[in-house]
């Protein structure tokens, strides 16, 4: 099982949400749970150390917190993700519905420095927001050149939808209000399991999906 964290700071975002004492908490009583976080936050530079104490696997940072932060430049974009890694986490880039599928975003992945993009598919700092599927071309487009990237869209995702994101080739999802509102969450998280592992063109060996909090894993069948 993985934890999904979403942690917002109101200045990147209106919305304050979980901080870092309780990533920490959590760990003590969940050693072995892969903890991903996706920091709606200011220059999030300033926070590595303190996340990757709390006990982080994966830390996803903004690419627009970077790209306007004054005077921030793509080798300093370069430098965060190699203090992420140093601090023995994965890293995720995150980009807003309005912005583009950038060659300097394109590049931390050919130079290996981004181990996961994800696609917002609202825009970030509230939950129950309306799925973007026109969202899906920047989806397309990573997976065509880099079929081993993994890559999460986040947003408005339910039932009904999920086999276009699978399609377009995302292989990481966060769903939240889409399975705690459905009327049978339980046969919600089968459906979203099923529907992904038959039309997602994974990067890994595992089919991961991000439920609101909880990320559940799911082997794919090997090919005998």
């Amino acid at each position: 099982m993985r934890n999904s964290f979403s942690h917002k700071s109101r200045h990147f975002v209106p919305n304050l949400t979980l901080g870092f004492p309780i990533i920490q908490a959590l760990r003590k009583k969940l050693p072995k749970v892969y903890f991903d976080c996706h920091c709606m936050i200011s220059e999030p530079g300033k926070w590595v150390k303190e996340l990757a104490a709390s006990g982080a696997d994966l830390m996803t940072f903004h690419y627009e917190a970077t790209i306007r932060t004054p005077s921030f430049t793509v080798a300093d974009i370069k430098q965060l993700c190699k203090e992420i890694k140093e601090r023995k986490m994965s890293v995720g880039v995150a980009i807003k519905p309005k912005t583009e599928v950038s060659e300097e975003l394109l590049k931390l992945v050919e130079e290996k420095l981004v181990d996961m993009v994800l696609v917002m598919t609202v825009e970030p700092g509230f939950g129950g927001q309306k799925f973007m599927e026109d969202m899906m071309p920047k989806v397309e487009t990573l997976r065509k050149k880099y079929p081993h990237l993994n890559i999460q869209v986040d947003g408005g995702i339910t039932v009904e939808n999920v086999s276009i994101v699978g399609k377009a080739g995302a292989n990481v999802i966060v769903a939240g209000t889409g399975i705690y509102k459905h009327k049978d969450p339980a046969a919600a998280i089968s459906e979203i399991r099923s529907c992904l592992l038959y039309t997602s063109d994974a990067a890994d060996d595992s089919l991961r999906v991000d439920l609101g909090g909880r990320r559940i894993i799911k082997k794919k069948k090997k090919n005998k």
